[in-house]
This record gives structure tokens, C-alpha cells and sequence, in this order.
């Protein structure tokens, strides 16, 4: 069984952001938080990470915003601003052979990883999902 919360930290700054510039594309990002913020799973997997790069990531659902990016979004205070233009990575798009390739240290405990989320978002679990 892995450490959710360390596990996470590792491949969101290990792996996701280091390698944003592969995984993920430049796209709009509600500046708001949606309505899986308040849930379980929102409070599990978190609204924030540290990172200087402009980035988020999409959990299923919910976007995971980086220190770079609500900092960007707080330098537009006075403007109404809905959407915010960054790069996202979308955790669902991620395969096992692309964590492999890039990141062979973090291979160990992806799939269970992933199965966690799965789990907390309230999606039935499958076997063999990577």
C-alpha cells in the first residue's frame, strides 16, 4: 500500500509538472473552483501544489492549481476573469508506458495510485487500469 499524500507530491512535482511541457497543452482554466472542491475527493486530493510553472492539473474533474498559477490569477485582482490561459495536464490521459518512459522512478505504486482516485472520485474500479 503506498502513501497517498507523499506519493502524490512526488509525481505531481517529480513527474507531471517537470514533464508538463509533453503531457499536457495550453488550455483555458476555470479561475473559480468547481464543485468537487468541497467533496471528499476534492479534500483529498487538494486545490494547490508548489510549483513556479503556470500549470494545473485535471483529477478527474477537479483542476489542481499550481502556487504559479493562483499567483497569475491573484495579479488579475480587479478584473472579472473567469478563465485563465495555462498548461494542463489531464491525469486520465496518463498511461503506465509514458510514466515508464519519462519517470521510471515513479512507476512503482501508479496504477494502485490511480485506482485510489479512481475509487475517491466514486468511479466504479476496474482491474488492470493504466
Amino acid at each position: 500500500m503506498i502513501a497517498f499524500k507523499e506519493y502524490m507530491r512526488g509525481l505531481e512535482v517529480g513527474f507531471l509538472v517537470r514533464f508538463s511541457h509533453v503531457l499536457g497543452k495550453v488550455e483555458f482554466v476555470p479561475v473559480r473552483e468547481g464543485r468537487l472542491a468541497n467533496t471528499y475527493f476534492g479534500k483529498r486530493v487538494g486545490k494547490k501544489f508548489q510549483s513556479d510553472k503556470v500549470v494545473a492539473i485535471d483529477y478527474y474533474g477537479l483542476y489542481k492549481k499550481s502556487t504559479g498559477l493562483l499567483e497569475e490569477i491573484a495579479s488579475m485582482r480587479g478584473k472579472q476573469v473567469r478563465m485563465i490561459e495555462a498548461t494542463v495536464v489531464h491525469f486520465a490521459s496518463i498511461r503506465i508506458e509514458s510514466v515508464l518512459a519519462l519517470a521510471p522512478a515513479q512507476v512503482a505504486g501508479f496504477v494502485e495510485f490511480k485506482n485510489m482516485l479512481l475509487e475517491m472520485r466514486g468511479f466504479k474500479k476496474q482491474e488492470g487500469i493504466t
